[in-house]
C-alpha cells in the first residue's frame, strides 16, 4: 500500500531507492504487526524465563553504587545503563581481550545477558511488547485514577463550600430562634427558665395595672347592674342569682382592688373556710415539683348554660340557670343501654390539661402539681378571671352591635333601660360602651397572648420546656453534623491532592518511558531494515 501510493504521486518512470521509503507501524499493533512478519518467533515468551533468571543473578553481584530502576523489571534498555555505570561509577574496566570478550567479569556478565536478547531478536519482541502493554492498560489506569482523584477533589470541595453554608444558615436560624424566644442561647433550659423570674411578674404588673383603670370598674358595675335589671323583670326572678353573680366576678374585683397578691392571702379573703399555710419563704422560681401538694377549693358544682341577653326586649329574655326548679321537666332516670344489657359504669376521666379550655390560659402539663406563689399563678384563679373578662368583653361587643342596628334601622324602638340604675342610664350610649369595650379588650389581649401562655407553659410544664430545648438543640446538632462533614471533606480532599502528587510524577515518569522505549525501537528496526527509517505511529506520538 506504501510503495503504490508512493508510485501514485511519483509516476510510474520515477525510481525510487526502497531504502527511503519509510515504514509506519501502528502503535496499538506493533507485536502483531512484527510477529507477522517473523521478526521474531511466535514463542518468544518461553526464552524469557532464562533471561530474567540471569538478570536475577547478576543484581546479587552488581555494587551499591549501581543506580536500578525500582518501579520496573529489568529489560534489554537497561543492559547498557548498567555496564556504563560499572564503567564510569564502579571503576570496572570497559576493554576486551583478544577473544573479544570484556576483561571486567560482571560488565562481560551483562553483555551475555544483552546478547542473549539479541539472539532471535528477543529485544524486538521484550520492547514492542512492553510498548503496547503501557499504551493499552498502565498508562490509561494511572490516568484514570488522576482523573478520578481530581474529580472528587472538586466535589469534596464543593460538598465543603455548601456544608460550611449550610453551617453557616443553622446558626443563624438557631441565633433567629434563640432572639424570638429572647434568649441566648448558651445555656438553653437556664436560660428559659430564668425567663420567667425576669417577665412573668412583669407581665403580672401590667396585667394589674390594666385591671385597677376606671374604665374596668365602670364595666364591671355597668354588666351586673344591667344583668341585675334584666332579671328582676322576669317572672321567675331568683334573688339569689345575685350571690351567683358576684361570686363569678369575685377574683376579677380582688384582683383589681388588691392586685397580684400571695395566693393563700387571696384564698382566705374570698373563701373564710380555706386552709392553708402562707409561706414567705417557698421558692421563687418553683417550675412545679412533683413533691408539693395541690390544694384545689371545689366550692359549690353548677353548671350555666350561656344567657343571651337582648337590650331591646327584656321581656322576652330566657335565663334557664335562674328558672325555679319547680318549673323545670321531670327527669326520668330510668337508663337502659342500646343493648338491653347491663350498665357499664367504666368512665374514662379526661385530665384537665389534656383538654383545651376556650377561656383557660393555661395549657401546661397538669400532671405536674405545685403549690401557686401568687394569686394568678393557680390555672384555675386564671381561669375565673379570664372569663370574667371575656364575658364583659362579649357583652359590650353585643351592645356595641346592638347600636349599629339600631342606627342602620328606620323603626321607633322604645328604650326599656329608661328605669334602668343610674350607672346604666348614664353610660348606655355608644361612646361609653365604647371605652370600656376597649378597656377590657386591653387587658384581654395581654391575658390571652402568646407571651404569657408561652412563660406559664415553661413555669408549669416540664414537658414543654424539654420540647423547647429539644425544638433549638436540633438545629445545634444539625449545624454540627454539617460542621463535621465540611472538616471530613478537608480532610478527603487533602488526601487525594496528595495522591495525585504521588502518582502525577509517576504518570509523567512512565510516559516518557514509553517515548523512550518508541525511539529504541525504531532505531533497533531501522537497524533490522537495513537502514529504511521506521516510525511508530498512533496516540504515543501525543504523550
Amino acid at each position: 500500500a506504501t510503495m503504490s501510493s508512493l508510485f501514485s504521486v511519483l509516476g510510474e518512470g520515477t525510481q525510487v531507492d526502497e531504502k527511503n521509503i519509510p515504514i509506519h507501524i501502528p502503535d496499538q499493533k506493533i507485536s502483531q504487526w512484527l510477529s507477522s512478519r517473523k521478526i521474531f518467533p511466535a514463542e518468544w515468551k518461553t526464552s524469557m524465563p532464562r533471561i530474567e533468571k540471569a538478570f536475577a543473578e547478576i543484581k546479587t553481584r552488581l555494587p551499591q553504587q549501581v543506580v536500578l530502576p525500582s518501579n520496573r523489571e529489568l529489560n534489554y534498555i537497561d543492559c547498557d545503563d548498567i555496564m556504563q555505570q560499572l564503567v564510569t561509577v564502579c571503576g570496572e574496566t570497559g576493554d576486551k581481550n583478544f577473544l573479544g570478550q570484556y576483561k571486567s567479569t560482571l560488565v562481560n556478565d551483562v553483555s551475555k545477558i544483552k546478547a542473549m536478547y539479541e539472539r532471535n531478536n528477543l529485544h524486538i519482541a521484550e520492547l514492542s511488547n512492553i510498548i503496547v502493554q503501557d499504551l493499552k492498560y498502565e498508562l490509561p489506569e494511572m490516568k484514570k485514577a488522576v482523573d478520578n482523584a481530581t474529580k472528587q477533589i472538586a466535589e469534596y470541595k464543593k460538598k465543603e463550600i455548601d456544608c460550611k453554608k449550610s453551617a453557616l444558615e443553622l446558626q443563624s436560624q438557631y441565633e433567629k430562634s434563640c432572639a424570638a424566644q429572647k434568649i441566648e442561647g448558651v445555656k438553653i433550659r437556664e436560660e428559659f427558665l430564668a425567663l420567667v423570674d425576669s417577665e412573668l411578674p412583669e407581665i403580672f404588673e401590667q396585667i394589674v395595672d390594666l385591671v385597677q383603670k376606671e374604665a374596668i370598674d365602670d364595666a364591671i358595675q355597668f354588666y351586673k347592674e344591667w344583668l341585675l335589671f334584666i332579671l328582676s323583670k322576669t317572672k321567675n326572678f331568683n334573688p339569689q342569682s345575685v350571690a351567683k353573680i358576684n361570686e363569678d366576678f369575685q377574683v376579677l374585683e380582688y384582683i383589681r382592688k388588691n392586685g397580684n397578691t400571695k395566693y393563700v392571702t387571696m384564698k382566705k379573703q374570698l373563701d373564710p373556710t380555706f386552709v392553708g399555710d402562707d409561706d414567705d419563704d417557698e421558692d421563687k422560681n418553683n417550675t412545679g415539683t412533683a413533691e408539693a401538694e395541690v390544694e384545689i377549693d371545689w366550692g359549690e358544682f353548677s353548671v350555666e348554660p350561656e344567657i343571651e341577653v337582648v337590650s331591646q326586649q327584656p321581656e322576652s329574655v330566657v335565663l334557664p340557670s335562674l328558672i325555679e326548679a319547680s318549673e323545670l321537666p321531670e327527669i326520668s332516670w330510668d337508663v337502659e343501654d342500646g343493648n338491653g344489657g347491663e350498665i357499664s359504669w367504666d368512665i374514662a376521666i379526661e385530665e384537665e390539661g389534656d383538654a383545651k379550655a376556650p377561656l383557660d390560659i393555661l395549657s401546661g402539663d397538669q400532671s405536674i402539681a405545685f403549690k401557686p406563689r401568687l394569686a394568678l399563678d393557680d390555672p384555675i384563679t386564671r381561669r375565673q378571671f379570664n372569663w370574667a373578662l371575656t364575658e364583659l368583653g362579649s357583652f359590650f361587643q353585643q351592645r356595641l352591635s346592638d347600636f349599629e342596628k339600631a342606627k342602620s334601622s328606620n323603626n321607633i324602638v322604645l328604650n326599656p333601660m329608661a328605669q334602668a340604675p343610674q350607672i346604666i342610664t348614664k353610660n348606655n350610649n355608644e361612646n361609653s360602651i365604647r371605652v370600656m369595650a376597649e378597656a377590657v379588650k386591653s387587658v384581654l389581649d395581654v391575658t390571652g397572648g402568646e407571651r404569657i401562655q408561652h412563660l406559664l407553659d415553661i413555669k408549669h410544664s416540664k414537658s414543654f420546656v424539654d420540647r423547647l430545648v429539644q425544638s433549638l438543640q436540633v438545629k445545634l446538632d444539625r449545624k454540627f453534623v454539617s460542621e463535621r462533614v465540611a472538616d471530613d471533606c478537608v480532610s478527603r480532599y487533602m488526601e487525594l491532592e496528595r495522591e495525585v502528587k504521588t502518582l502525577q510524577p509517576k504518570l509523567t515518569e512512565q510516559k516518557q518511558y514509553t517515548v523512550l522505549l518508541k525511539k529504541k525501537l525504531e532505531e533497533l528496526l531501522t537497524e533490522h531494515f537495513k537502514g529504511r527509517p521506521v516510525t511508530i505511529t498512533g496516540d504515543i506520538n501525543k504523550l
